[in-house]
């Protein structure tokens, strides 16, 4: 079962004499990716601090409001800077991390052909590739920007990415920008695994539904998308509570004492029980389906636009 979005990224004939090498090929998808990546989370940083504050103040067991509350007090009390907290690394994270994603996705699914199991896989190959080219290391320092304001160390209260960095270099060394990579690639490697296996099987079965291959309506496209990537966030929120946990512990560490995912999660297990596993659930799919809904369905049309051009 292959999966038409990313596979369907050929160049109509009419369009182009010739078919890019291999390398031509990946430097229009890292292009593709970073910039239709940028875009979608400039739109969606506001959720993405929504689902942030969500996670910390259940973990620190604050008096939190609901999502939608939440983003009214974030909007109304801190204005343009509170929507866009951590932003600019986010940024920074996102050109690197979602053109590596792309590249790194589409060698997984070279290699393991066009299977359920090849769009399952193709999700942890992007991760690999883009939390090693930077979201890992953006994903601590964000977070930190974007965590209630109760819970922030002084140290970190207010300071821009930079100086958070070499804040966190000196206590901790270069080891803990990278703290929380393995649940980070278990926790995105799920979203976008399940994500791409659910928007490939639709695909497949609307296109043979209808009798033929041609690319569907980007309308439909969208809510296929939608549909695959939020159902995905939904059913693994856990693994998001143990990466936002895990990766705050060294801004806090009386609130995020575990910098293990296996000690977060038996310890969400015994004080919160099931329950705290799915807690700010709302919260994440807010946060990640509009993101991927605009950069899983934009970023073909990107690609075979620069394709034509590159």
């Amino acid at each position: 079962m292959t999966l038409p979005l990313l596979n369907s990224t050929t160049v109509n004939k009419n369009t182009s004499t010739r078919e890019p090498s291999k390398t031509e090929d990946l430097i229009p998808r890292m292009l593709a990716g970073g910039g239709v990546g940028l875009f979608a989370d400039g739109v969606t940083n506001l959720a993405l601090v929504i689902q942030t504050r969500r996670f910390a103040s259940n973990a620190a067991k604050m008096s939190s409001d609901g999502w939608l509350s939440t983003a009214v007090k974030v909007i109304t009390k801190e204005g343009l800077r509170g929507c866009y907290a951590g932003f600019p690394v986010i940024a920074a994270g996102s050109v690197m991390g979602t053109g590596a994603y792309c590249v790194g996705s589409h060698l997984t699914r070279e290699y393991f052909g066009g299977t359920d199991t090849a769009n399952f896989l193709s999700g942890y190959g992007g991760q690999i590739s883009g939390s090693l080219c930077g979201w890992t290391t953006s994903s601590v320092l964000s977070e930190i920007q974007q965590a209630p304001h109760k819970l922030k160390n002084q140290k970190f209260a207010d300071k821009k990415a930079r100086e958070i960095a070499l804040e966190i270099l000196k206590n901790d060394g270069p080891v803990a920008l990278y703290r929380g990579f393995w649940i980070q690639l278990v926790n995105f490697g799920a979203i976008n695994g399940i994500g791409e296996l659910l928007a490939g099987g639709l695909r497949t079965r609307l296109n043979n539904k209808e009798g033929n291959t041609k690319q569907l309506p980007i309308s439909l496209q969208a809510a296929i998308n939608g549909l695959s990537w939020g159902t995905a966030a939904a059913t693994t929120t856990p693994f998001g509570v143990f990466k936002l946990r895990v990766q705050l512990s060294g801004m806090d560490s009386a609130n995020f004492p575990d910098r293990s995912a296996l000690q977060c999660a038996l310890r969400v297990l015994k004080n919160e029980g099931i329950r705290g596993l799915y807690s700010g659930t709302i919260a994440r799919v807010w946060a990640i389906t509009p993101r991927a809904t605009m950069f899983f369905t934009g970023m073909p049309y990107v690609y075979n636009y620069l394709r034509t051009k590159i």
